[in-house]
């Protein structure tokens, strides 16, 4: 019996110390836990795959609407149609999207245009913004049901996001200015050997010769870097160095070989010039070309730039803010003498002439101040009528003060296209506006030309002292003054746009803007509101007697200042303002280069 109780026992501890069969019961206690992650496993790699595929069709959608920025939303909407079998629904960003009963092969497609800058000092997050204009970029996000095949039953279905910054690197070279149609008297050389600090004396072949010169920007500035030594670095390096006008000069010379007329009057230049600094970044802009390293060029486009436009512009800066008198030396017929004087303000906002940039870039030319004050020779004429016939009356020399203020003139790029996706095609639209001006027959407070924080008030001016004496002799009594005032302007403020193929840039074609009536100048215009005022001092018993001479006095000094503004003022005024790349009324746009870039992933 007791043997018999044992064995039970005995089967209990075998069975309990038995090991073999444990994997089997394992596995069937593990089973359905292994069933269950499987199905995640395989979910989550179906909702991977999904959201792989998705961001490749999202990739591909950005790329072509930033292709097509005009009609962004309905490439991107083409690119799925195309790819997809499922429909597409367009949305907007601020919209929640639901994928619940939802079918799993519909996107939900959002479309944002906007602006995109690449400068390192903008946050990654900030770089792209949505709605600023001109659009050069896209963001387009995606938006669908996940697949799942076993948790369908179990969760909803879960969102799957994706979303692409495409931005559209397209550039142009183009400047705004001025050119010198003619030269007068010596007027341009006076006014450039001021700004620039030469005494030189540059025949009309020689700016000719400068005029006909187109260099490439990026050579220019690695002439410059070789000579601050700049072995290495980036051409914002060479922008952000200080140059003087004569290294402006001489680097332009060792770019001008093949014309010896323009290299000879450069090296000259040169030579010459005073050590007036000139800050680079007020006379060229480079945009995105700037990062690149010096001698490092943009493929696909030609930044080019004009030698004479290069040494106005320089001439302009080396004395922004500054005046310079000019007169001696200018033998014009009529005038007894002539003063000029000048003052060059500061582009607004640092604005350059010349520039390198996408869609939005601006370039502007000079606020210019310029005051002529010339002298003419006077005459003696004997008046008429009783008593009155015994007196000469003289007319002393007649003064005649021209004050012009001219505003700056801007052209701002606003489209680059190839439409048919080949550079032959290219398009360059540029919004362009001469700068406003006015002109003055007046006088005004000559130490303040060059202050161009406030307006210059201008006053009626003196323009002759008359005599009177009788025939027989006797002595000259100053007894009349003659007070002359007009003010003309040039309001039309709006722009137009200028539009320029493949063919024109490759010719160096130059288009004009100008007001709507550009048959009158300016200056001539004053005489149709030219006031002349004749006084009489001292005694209103003396204005009753003189009475009657007064309108042929008035007569003769009015029909003098016309004489003289719409002739030999007039065209110092062009020559002046030429000279330093402004014209009333007008202004010239050249479109040196530029390429339309392929659209590129940017986030």
């Amino acid at each position: 019996m007791r043997g018999t109780a044992q064995k039970p026992l005995t089967y209990l501890r075998r069975f309990f110390a038995d090991r073999t069969g444990n994997f089997a019961v394992m596995a069937g206690l593990m089973l359905p836990v292994g069933v269950i992650l499987a199905a995640f496993a395989v979910d989550q790699g179906s909702l991977y795959t999904d959201r792989r595929d998705l961001q490749s069709l999202n990739d591909l959608a950005a790329l072509t609407a930033a292709a097509n920025l005009d009609r962004a939303t309905e490439a991107a909407a083409l690119v799925i149609q195309d790819n997809r079998s499922g429909a597409v629904s367009i949305s907007q960003a601020d919209l929640t999207y639901n994928p619940v009963g939802q079918d799993p092969d519909q996107i939900d497609l959002v479309v944002e245009k906007g602006r995109y800058t690449g400068k390192s000092s903008v946050a990654v997050d900030q770089r792209f913004q949505v709605g600023v204009t001109p659009f050069n970029a896209v963001r387009v996000s995606m938006r669908k049901g996940g697949d799942l095949y076993f948790g369908k039953s179990l969760i909803d279905t879960p969102l799957i996001s994706t979303n692409s910054v495409a931005y559209v690197p397209s550039e142009a070279a183009f400047s705004v200015g001025s050119r010198l149609a003619s030269l007068n008297g010596g007027i341009v050389n006076q006014i450039l050997n001021k700004l620039l600090g030469t005494n030189l004396s540059l025949s009309l072949m020689d700016y000719q010769a400068l005029a006909n010169v187109d260099i490439n920007a990026l050579d220019f500035l690695g002439a410059l870097a070789t000579d601050l030594d700049l072995e290495a670095g980036t051409y914002n390096d060479v922008l952000d160095s200080s140059v003087s006008v004569g290294q402006i000069a001489t680097a332009l010379a060792s770019l001008s070989g093949s014309n010896q007329t323009a290299q000879l009057a450069l090296q000259t230049l040169g030579l010459n010039a005073l050590n007036q600094s000139v800050p680079l970044r007020q006379l060229i802009d480079l945009g995105n070309v700037g990062r690149l390293g010096i001698g490092e060029k943009p493929q696909g486009l030609n930044v080019g730039a004009n030698v004479m436009d290069l040494l106005q512009a320089t001439a302009a800066l080396a004395n922004g803010g500054h005046q310079v008198e000019v007169g001696s030396g200018l033998n014009l017929p009529g005038l007894v003498s002539i003063s000029v004087k000048l003052a060059i303000g500061e582009p607004p906002q640092n604005s350059p002439f010349y520039a390198v940039g996408e869609t939005g870039t601006i370039v502007r030319t000079a606020q210019t101040r310029l005051y002529i004050s010339a002298k003419i020779g006077g005459s003696t004429q004997q008046a008429s009528g009783g008593l009155l016939g015994l007196l000469n009356v003289k007319i002393l020399s007649i003064e005649v003060p021209l004050y012009t203020e001219v505003a700056y003139a801007e052209a701002r790029l606003t489209g680059i296209s190839c439409p048919t996706g080949r550079a032959a095609s290219i398009r360059v639209d540029i919004a362009a506006r001469p700068g406003v001006a006015d002109a003055y027959v007046g006088a005004i407070d000559e130490s303040q030309l060059a202050n161009f924080t406030s307006s210059l008030p201008v006053s009626p001016a003196k323009v002759a002292d008359v005599t009177i004496s009788a025939v027989l002799g006797g002595a000259n009594l100053s007894v009349l003054q003659v007070l002359a005032s007009a003010h003309a302007n040039i309001t039309n403020n709006l722009e137009s746009t200028l539009t320029f193929n493949k063919g024109e840039i490759d010719n160096k074609t130059i288009k004009t803007v100008s007001t709507r009536n550009p048959s009158q100048t300016l200056v001539q215009s004053l005489a149709s509101d030219l006031n002349v005022t004749v006084n009489v001092l001292n005694s209103s018993l003396l204005a009753v007697i003189l009475n009657p001479i007064l309108g042929a006095v008035k007569t003769t000094v009015k029909s003098t200042l016309v004489t003289t503004l719409t002739g030999t003022l007039d065209s110092i005024v062009y020559e002046t303002l030429s000279a330093v790349g402004v014209r009333i009324g007008e202004a010239d746009i050249k479109v040196f280069g530029a390429t339309c870039g392929r659209p590129l992933l940017v986030q």
